[in-house]
């Protein structure tokens, strides 16, 4: 899956409502860019999920990765996704540093 430099993950943005869901499926209306519906993977499914991989390609991405893996990062989907999931491989075009957490 992708993520974007905001951190979001899918079509799960922080603060969305959509981020408490417990189905597999969510409907979110309120996206903060279009398009504002759309169909996502809950956050408890995708975490339960055996292997995920993240993709993060671009300069503007680096940020956001580099913030999630030092663990610097806040609550956005995609600190939550690395931090609680079993398996999270993030590949980037990117150089980040791992800093000293041990993730």
């Amino acid at each position: 899956m992708g993520v974007g430099e905001d951190g979001h993950v899918g079509a799960l943005f922080a603060g969305s409502p959509a981020l408490q869901a417990q189905t597999r499926v969510v409907a979110v209306h309120d996206a903060p860019r279009a398009p504002r519906r759309r169909l996502t993977l809950s956050l408890p499914f995708l975490i339960s999920s055996r292997r995920i991989w993240v993709v993060a390609v671009g300069a503007r991405k680096r940020a956001i990765v580099q913030a999630v893996v030092g663990r610097t990062g806040g609550a956005t989907p995609f600190d939550l996704l690395v931090r609680y999931a079993e398996d999270v491989t993030v590949l980037t075009d990117q150089t980040v540093s791992r800093g000293t957490s041990g993730r």
